[in-house]
């Protein structure tokens, strides 16, 4: 069996590491290697959590070397050095090795007896955007540079681990060479992040650097298979995290803590009159051109259309909204699974949210957008309407965590009070709920857990 290992050295990388990892992880590395360098924006905790359910060896740099450079290039050599895999390569995190129409041991098959395998960048811009939006990179940005970009020629190399040191390249040693992407190419994300490096006042980022790389010439969106296949090891990470952020809040909030949030909940008690719940009112989805119901692929977590005649009981789940609120107003809405999901997450095009419910608002004009976003979501290739079904006491019990968590309205005072009085974590229920929240007040957990707020949570106002 093809050991293979993915390496990374990784500094104040939280927002977009989680797909590094479910991206590598999809391509087909046995193993991820990564060594984080000190990071102070939570990078290690993501790390920590991604590393319960999948193979990944994590180190911290040696603090003893005075650059950055020096602790990269002692843990590359460390990396190299771990015979165990027959091919390594060493990535940044914004680069996403991709091979082209074949798998990764297909490609390391095809190699000979070639001990290196030159891989070249493709670069691609940012779109005018100022960040992912919690979305994959792949999905996020799809315009990259012409071919023949002079930076296309850098290289990243699989390397067997018989290798010698000194047949070691260089990533420039192919810059004589046309780039060649027939086999495999490396993502590189440079637009889009030099550009949020400059904005968090990285000295070393220039406007001049972010102008060059910020190319979008092409549109060329890569390989949906590897995106789709992604979404479940990235759904797995932001569960963990989700479930690490309530644990930690529950000690912070805790009796004898003298947490700030703790403080902050005691200055704010319960009201001595219980507030009723928002209005609830659920619905299943009709496709208005085919009459078809909308359900949940149960092994893809993927929405499609069906007649009640092609469901498979055993793996198609019946879609249903929850609307909250009155008349005349912004509502919430959650979409939700009929019965729960083996999986962790639905997936609805236009949310970056990969979890078991899926937070939406509906204006009042009925269309459902993503609080995260903050535009339009789809649910299909035509449009659905709404058929109203009655209340439903086992839907309103699945959907009991996420009510003690807004009992007290969409703000952090009622998170924690629901936190406060919860047994056990449920992740979806905190992620819809974060994604509710006032701006300022998910500032006010992202600077206390940094790295536990996922992205793909985090409201867009």
């Amino acid at each position: 069996m093809c050991r293979t290992a993915a390496v990374l050295f990784v500094h104040d990388a939280a927002k977009d590491i989680g797909w590094w990892i479910a991206h590598h992880a999809a391509v087909g590395f046995s193993t991820l290697l990564i060594c984080d360098d000190h990071s102070t924006d939570g990078t290690w905790d993501v790390l920590t959590n991604a590393a319960t359910f999948y193979d990944i060896r994590l180190t911290r740099s040696d603090n003893s070397l005075k650059t950055r450079p020096e602790r990269q290039e002692a843990f590359f050599k460390a990396a190299r050095e771990q015979l165990e895999f027959d091919w390594t390569i060493a990535l940044a995190s914004d680069e996403y090795f991709l091979p082209n129409g074949q798998s990764l041991i297909e490609l390391l098959q095809s190699a000979g007896q070639a001990d290196i395998i030159p891989v070249n960048w493709c670069v691609y811009g940012r779109d005018e955007k100022t960040d992912s939006e919690g979305f994959s990179p792949l999905e996020a940005f799809q315009k990259r540079a012409p071919k023949n970009f002079p930076d296309h020629r850098v290289v990243r190399h699989l390397v067997r681990s018989s290798c010698s040191p000194e047949k070691l390249p260089h990533p420039l040693d192919h810059i004589n060479f046309a780039p060649d992407w027939s086999a495999a190419r490396i993502l590189h994300y440079a637009g889009s992040n030099l550009h949020e490096r400059m904005l968090l006042g990285d000295p070393s980022i220039t406007q001049n650097a972010c102008t060059y790389f910020n190319r979008n010439d092409i549109t060329d969106a890569p390989d949906h298979h590897i995106v789709q296949s992604s979404y479940r090891v990235a759904a797995s990470i932001i569960h963990a995290t989700l479930t690490d952020l309530h644990w930690r809040l529950k000690r912070a909030i805790s009796p004898a803590s003298e947490h700030e949030l703790a403080e902050l909940l005691h200055d704010h008690p319960p009201p001595k009159t219980t507030l009723p719940n928002e209005p609830v009112e659920f619905y299943v989805l009709i496709d208005t051109l085919t009459g078809n119901r909308l359900f949940i692929d149960g092994l893809t977590g993927n929405l499609r259309p069906l007649d009640l005649t092609q469901i498979d009981v055993l793996q198609d789940n019946p879609v249903i909204l929850a609307i909250e609120g009155t008349e005349g107003r912004e509502k919430n809405a959650l979409l939700l699974p009929r019965y729960p999901l083996p999986e962790p997450a639905i997936r609805v095009s236009g949310s970056p949210t990969l979890l078991a419910t899926i937070p939406l608002r509906q204006n009042t004009d009925g269309l459902l957008t993503s609080p995260v976003t903050d535009r339009p979501v789809s649910l299909g290739d035509h449009p659905f309407r709404l058929a109203p079904i009655p209340s439903d006491p086992d839907l309103l019990q699945r959907m009991s965590t996420f009510h003690a968590l807004t009992k007290r309205g969409n703000t952090l005072i009622s998170l924690l009070s629901g936190i406060d009085n919860l047994p056990t974590p449920d992740p979806g229920a905190l992620g819809c709920a974060i994604a509710y929240l006032p701006a300022a007040d998910v500032q006010i957990l992202s600077r206390l857990f940094p790295g536990l707020v996922s992205r793909t949570v985090t409201p867009a106002r």
